[in-house]
């Protein structure tokens, strides 16, 4: 495999429109002008791998490539840490998020990554923990309300949240659903 193909990857496509915006974020790759440009184009060529294409592996080989510019990086932190939940990967999911501090002005965001850690306590069977940071992530961000409800299915709220950020990668580059 050519040093172009190992960067920009293959993937199975469903149709042509996700055809199209997998060539236009491989060309965003080939073109990046800065670190920024580059961690932006993996991370939503990444969501569109796993969201739309249903490309997990791939999609984490692009989030691994984006945090590999920026391993703080917090969007691609928790992209990446809902893919290792999703695979039962706590271990991985746990280490991409436990030591991360986003920005306290993005309620949103901090909630996130207070759900995504939930999610890991509840797995470990930290029951109280995970209480706890719920409780951190409703007054970060009130939305999440329902996370606290007996039963809610955590990791589909922390993938619902993910599925959200993703898809603003893809709008901030201009693919459209």
């Amino acid at each position: 495999m050519g040093f172009l193909s190992r960067l920009f990857g293959t993937a199975p496509t469903r149709d042509s429109a996700s055809a199209a915006q997998l060539a236009e974020l491989n060309q965003r790759i080939f073109q990046a002008r800065s670190p920024q440009d580059m961690v932006a184009a993996f991370l939503a060529k990444g969501s569109l791998l796993d969201r739309r294409m249903g490309a997990v592996d791939q999609a984490r080989e692009h989030y691994e490539r984006a945090l590999g510019f920026a391993p703080a990086h917090p969007v691609g932190l928790l992209l990446a840490c809902e893919l290792a939940v999703r695979a039962g990967d706590v271990g991985q999911a746990a280490g991409l998020v436990e030591g991360a501090q986003p920005s306290a002005e993005d309620g949103s965001l901090r909630a996130s990554f207070l759900l995504a850690r939930a999610v890991i306590a509840r797995r470990r069977g930290q029951e109280p923990t995970a209480r706890d940071l719920l409780e951190e992530a409703r007054a970060a961000d009130p939305a999440l309300a329902m996370a606290l409800v007996p039963g809610a299915d955590l990791s589909d709220l922390l993938r619902d949240r993910a599925r959200t950020l993703g898809e603003a990668l893809l709008e901030e580059c201009g693919l459209h659903g």
